[in-house]
């Protein structure tokens, strides 16, 4: 175990700078594509997309296509895929717990009572 982290710890830098880039770059285009009227075409993050238009639109969700492709993107769920990896990594970089402890602090459990003097 110990090795596999030592020969982790070269691209570590380089895994953390890649994984804040996708974070930064999703909340870009996400906060992009709220501010465009459904048909509107806008840039971010270095790419250009158009918001899509959704007759019988879902509450919540900001979705994108590709002009070129015609790929519709749901934006708010790629924003979610790229917060989560990004805060479990500062997570353990900022506190160095163990995986196993990061997985606790997600399962709710009962809060203990306060101690009153």
């Amino acid at each position: 175990m110990d090795a596999r982290t030592r020969e982790g710890l070269p691209v570590l830098p380089m895994r953390v700078r890649t994984v804040d880039q996708r974070r930064q770059d999703a909340a870009a285009l996400l906060e992009a594509a709220r501010h465009a009227a459904p048909g509107e075409v806008f840039t971010a993050a270095g790419q250009q997309l158009e918001r899509a238009v959704v007759p019988h639109g879902t509450a919540g969700r900001v979705w994108a296509e590709n002009p070129s492709t015609g790929k519709r993107r749901d934006l708010g769920l790629e924003e979610e895929r790229a917060f989560w990896p990004w805060a479990v990594i500062e997570v353990l970089r900022a506190t160095g717990i163990r995986i196993e402890e990061l997985l606790e602090l997600s399962q709710p459990g009962p809060i203990p009572a306060a101690r009153h003097r």
